[in-house]
């Protein structure tokens, strides 16, 4: 899932260790979507919940 590459400098030294991470977000992203989901409903109830109470009433006043 995470792919390693070395980056190696002339000399026989070597800089950091760059990393792709595709194999990981490929494997992540049917979880992704059902967070997403999850915070769309909780959102979708917070809003009704707060109009229900009357909270979604309130009104702006202009100074």
């Amino acid at each position: 899932m995470i792919e390693r590459i070395l980056r190696p400098q002339p000399g026989g030294r070597h800089n950091s260790n760059e990393y792709r991470l595709s194999g990981l977000i490929t494997g992540a992203e049917p979880y992704a979507k059902e967070e997403i989901a999850k915070r769309a409903d909780g959102q979708a109830y917070r809003k009704a919940r707060a109009s229900k109470k009357g909270l979604g009433l309130v009104a702006v006043v202009k100074p």
